[in-house]
């Protein structure tokens, strides 16, 4: 498992073909895109990722520009790339266009907002503005309870985050 130049080497054969055979913002790939981002920032590659990620957003912007979903998923992994990259305001910039889409596209448990939540909650705290990320995290917290339930890995990891974020 985890064999990233050998995923990386099919990927970019498969795009090969898809660039020759394919419109140029087929929705395919986008999505061969987004899977070569992965491997880059499995192999915490964020600056390749991040680039990888951006054209994702672009093809998804031409062939989806009605799913609003699919484009926040490119927002919100733009966002992840510039906060691992420490680049926080602009991270928070792409969550913030993240937030109100899913919002109106998704039930208020949904996972993807508490996961959004947390990442939010974690920008702030790394730009030390603890209450403002206190408050997304508890709606992480909030989120995860309802949908995972108390005992679940991303419950406690996002209780754990507030917890931090609460002694500060």
């Amino acid at each position: 498992m985890n064999n990233y130049p050998s995923a990386l080497s099919y990927y970019r054969k498969a795009l090969d073909i898809q660039q020759k055979s394919l419109p140029p913002y087929h929705a395919d790939l986008a999505n061969t895109y987004n899977n070569i981002a992965l491997v880059y920032q499995a192999t915490d590659d964020y600056s390749t990722a991040l680039s990888y990620y951006q054209k994702t957003l672009e093809m998804k912007e031409i062939s989806h520009p009605y799913n609003q979903s699919l484009i926040a998923i490119a927002y919100n992994n733009i966002g992840d790339m510039h906060r691992l990259k420490g680049d926080y305001l602009t991270a928070l910039s792409y969550y913030e266009k993240t937030l109100p889409i899913l919002q109106k596209f998704l039930p208020s448990n949904h996972t993807s907002l508490a996961i959004l939540n947390a990442n939010i909650a974690m920008a702030f705290k790394d730009l030390c503005q603890y209450k403002e990320a206190a408050k997304h995290a508890e709606q992480a917290v909030n989120i995860a309870r309802c949908t995972f339930g108390l005992h679940h890995s991303k419950t406690m990891a996002y209780q754990k985050l507030l917890d931090d974020l609460r002694q500060n």
